[in-house]
C-alpha cells in the first residue's frame, strides 16, 4: 500500500494506523539512498542548450492555449470539474515554469569571454520568460472571469442538477489536498532549502552585489590611470615648451655670437690696424709719401674686394638666418601638432631623453663654434704682428730712403721742381678718387679720407724733393702691402669657409636631429592612439557590464514582484482556506444538529 494513499485518509479519518506503511517507506528511502544517482542537471543543461528560446515559446504558448481551451470545452459540457478548478493555477504555473526555462536558456547561452554576442540570445531567453508569464496570467485571468460571470456555464443543459455522488467526505478531502498543495507551494517559495524560489533570489541577490561592487573597484581604478594620464601629459607639455625655449635661446645665442664674431671682431681689428698703419706712416715717411700713390690704390682696391667679400658674407649669413628661420618655422609647426596631441599620452619620456641629447650635441657643436671664434681672434693678433712687422720694415726703408735722398737732394732738386706740378694733379685726381671712394665706405671710411688729405697736404709740401729716390722704397712697400693683403684676404676666406661648412653642418644636424625628434614623436603618437584604443575597448566592456548590471538589476526587481506576488498568493490561498475549513465546520456542525433533530423527530413521531 502507497504511503501517500494511507497517510492522507488516515489524517482526514483521525487515525494513526499506518506505522508498518512509514517503516516501509523509510526502507525504500534507504535504498534509494544506496542508488547511485545520475547527473540530472547535465542531462536537462544539455536538453536545454539543443532548444532554441523561440522553440521553447512557441511550445509553451501552444501548451497553455490547448489546457485553457480544453479547461472552456470540459467547463462548457460540465467535465472535468477538478480540473476546472485547478485550470488557473496551472496556467499560472506554466507560465512560472516558461520564465525560469527562459532564464536558464538565456544564461547558458550567455559567454563572460564574448558579451557582445551573448547579449543576443540572452535577451531571447529573458523575452520567452516574459511572454510566458504575461501569457499564463492573462489566460488565468481570462478562465477565472469567464467562470465567475457564468459564461461557461451558460451552455450546460441543466444548470441547477447536482451531482449526487458529492458528500461532506469529498468535499474534505478537496480541501486537504488544496491545502497540502498550498502548503507545498509556499515550502517550494519560502522554505528553507537552496532550491527554494526566496534561497535562489538571495543567491541571485548576493551575486549581483559581488558584481556591483567589482565594476566600482574597476571604475575607480579607471578614474584613478585617467587621472595618472593627464597628470603626465600635462607635464610633458610643459617639459616640451621649457625645450622649445631653450633652443630658440640657444638659438638666438648662436645667431648674436656669430654675427658678433664676423663682423665686429674683423672690423675692430681693421680699424686698429688701418688706425696704426696711417699713425706709423704719418709719422715714419713724412716727405716720402708721393709713391704711396700705387700701394694706397692697392689697399683702395684690396679695401673693395674686402667690402664684396663683406657683402657675400652677409648674403650667407642671411641665409644661414633664413634657413634658422625656416628651421624656427618647422619647429613652430611641428609644436602646433604636439599641441594636437591628446592629453592621453603617458609615454614621452624616450622622445624628452632624445630632446635632452639633441640640446646637448647643440651645445656641443656651440662649443666648437666658440673654439672657432677664438681661433679668429686669436688670428687678428698675428694680422697685426705682420703688419706691424711690415710698418718696421717699411720704416727701415724709408730711414735708408732718406739718407739716399739726402745725398742726392742737391742732384734732384731741379727734377723735384719740374715733377711738382705733374705730382699735384696727380694728388688732385688722387684726393677725387679717395672722396668717390669713400662715399662707398663703411663707417670708418670718413676718417680714412680725412687722415689721407692730412697726409697727402704734408706730402704735398715736403715730398717736391724726393720723387725719384723713394721708386724702389715704395714697389717694396707696395710689394709688402699687396703680400699682406694676399695674407689677410686667405685667412678671411679662411675663416669664410669654416663659417659656412660650420653652418651647413650646423643646419644638417639641427635638420637630422628634428626629423629624429619627429619619427619620435609620430611613434609615441601612434602608441598613444594604441592606448586610446585600448581605452575605448574597455570603455566598451565597462558598459557592457553596466548592461549587465541593469539587466541584473531587472531580473532582480521582476523576482522581488514574483516573490511579493506569490507570497500575497499564498497569504490569500492560506486565507480562503481557513475560512473555508471554517465555514465547513459550522456547516458540518449545523448538518449534525439537524441530523440529530431529524431523529429526534423520528423517534417523536414512532
Amino acid at each position: 500500500m502507497p504511503f501517500g494513499y494511507c497517510v492522507l485518509p488516515g489524517l482526514i479519518e483521525g487515525t494513526r494506523d499506518c506505522g508498518s506503511a512509514w517503516a516501509a517507506f523509510e526502507h525504500e528511502i534507504r535504498i534509494l539512498i544506496g542508488v547511485p544517482m545520475l547527473d540530472l542537471a547535465s542531462i536537462i543543461e544539455t536538453a536545454l542548450q539543443q532548444v532554441s528560446a523561440a522553440e521553447i515559446t512557441n511550445g509553451v504558448l501552444f501548451l497553455l492555449f490547448a489546457i485553457f481551451f480544453l479547461a472552456v470545452i470540459a467547463a462548457i459540457w460540465g467535465k472535468m470539474p477538478r480540473f476546472g478548478h485547478y485550470t488557473p493555477n496551472l496556467l499560472t504555473s506554466l507560465g512560472i515554469l516558461g520564465t525560469f526555462v527562459g532564464i536558464v536558456v538565456g544564461l547558458l547561452a550567455f559567454k563572460v569571454n564574448d558579451i557582445d554576442a551573448s547579449i543576443g540570445p540572452l535577451l531571447e531567453g529573458l523575452k520567452t520568460a516574459f511572454i510566458t508569464s504575461i501569457a499564463g496570467m492573462c489566460l488565468a485571468i481570462v478562465f477565472k472571469v469567464l467562470d465567475s460571470i457564468g459564461m461557461t456555464s451558460m451552455f450546460r443543459r441543466d444548470k441547477d442538477a447536482v451531482p449526487e455522488h458529492i458528500g461532506p467526505s469529498e468535499i474534505h478531502a478537496e480541501l486537504r489536498g488544496q491545502r497540502e498543495a498550498t502548503e507545498r507551494l509556499s515550502w517550494a517559495i519560502a522554505g528553507d532549502e537552496d532550491s527554494a524560489l526566496i534561497s535562489q533570489i538571495r543567491l541571485l541577490r548576493s551575486d549581483a552585489q559581488d558584481q556591483s561592487k567589482s565594476s566600482l573597484e574597476q571604475l575607480r581604478a579607471q578614474s584613478e590611470l585617467q587621472a595618472s594620464l593627464s597628470r603626465n601629459s600635462k607635464l610633458q607639455q610643459q617639459s616640451f615648451n621649457e625645450f622649445t625655449d631653450a633652443l630658440w635661446n640657444k638659438l638666438d645665442d648662436f645667431a648674436e655670437m656669430l654675427s658678433k664674431s664676423a663682423t665686429e671682431q674683423v672690423i675692430n681689428a681693421l680699424k686698429e690696424v688701418v688706425a696704426d698703419f696711417n699713425r706709423n706712416l704719418t709719422e715714419q715717411f713724412g716727405d716720402n709719401f708721393k709713391k704711396l700713390n700705387a700701394a694706397v690704390d692697392e689697399l683702395v682696391q684690396w679695401q673693395e674686394n674686402y667690402r664684396n667679400q663683406l657683402a657675400e658674407m652677409n648674403e650667407q649669413y642671411a641665409q644661414g638666418v633664413q634657413a634658422i628661420t625656416q628651421t624656427a618655422n618647422s619647429v613652430t609647426e611641428i609644436s602646433e601638432q604636439s599641441r594636437q596631441i591628446p592629453e592621453t599620452m603617458s609615454e614621452l619620456k624616450a622622445v624628452m631623453e632624445t630632446a635632452n641629447h639633441q640640446i646637448r650635441e647643440l651645445e656641443r657643436h656651440l662649443e666648437a663654434f666658440r673654439d672657432m671664434r677664438d681661433r679668429a681672434v686669436e688670428a687678428v693678433p698675428q694680422i697685426r704682428q705682420q703688419m706691424d712687422q711690415m710698418v718696421q720694415d717699411v720704416s727701415a726703408a724709408v730711414k735708408d730712403a732718406g739718407q739716399q735722398i739726402m745725398m742726392a737732394t742737391q742732384a734732384t732738386h731741379k727734377a723735384i721742381v719740374e715733377g711738382a706740378k705733374d705730382f699735384e694733379n696727380r694728388v688732385s685726381r688722387t684726393n677725387e678718387g679717395l672722396t668717390n671712394t669713400s662715399d662707398q665706405l663703411a663707417n670708418n671710411s670718413e676718417r680714412i679720407r680725412e687722415q689721407l688729405a692730412a697726409t697727402v697736404k704734408d706730402i704735398n709740401a715736403s715730398v717736391r724733393a724726393m720723387i725719384a729716390e723713394v721708386t724702389d722704397s715704395s714697389k717694396a712697400i707696395g710689394n709688402n702691402l699687396v703680400d699682406a693683403n694676399k695674407r689677410l684676404e686667405t685667412s678671411i676666406k679662411e675663416v669664410q669657409y669654416q663659417v659656412t661648412d660650420s653652418i651647413d653642418s650646423m643646419q644638417k644636424r639641427l635638420e637630422s636631429a628634428l626629423e629624429q625628434v619627429f619619427q619620435a614623436q609620430t611613434r609615441e603618437i601612434a602608441r598613444t592612439f594604441g592606448a586610446l584604443d585600448e581605452e575605448l575597448r574597455k570603455s566598451v566592456r565597462t558598459t557592457s557590464e553596466a548592461v549587465n548590471t541593469q539587466l541584473e538589476a531587472i531580473d532582480k526587481a521582476m523576482l522581488n514582484e514574483i516573490e511579493r506576488v506569490m507570497q500575497a498568493m499564498g497569504r490569500e490561498l492560506a486565507g480562503i482556506t481557513q475560512r473555508f475549513t471554517s465555514d465547513y465546520k459550522d456547516l458540518t456542525s449545523q448538518m449534525g444538529q439537524v441530523v440529530e433533530q431529524n431523529r429526534q423527530f423520528v423517534r417523536m413521531a414512532r
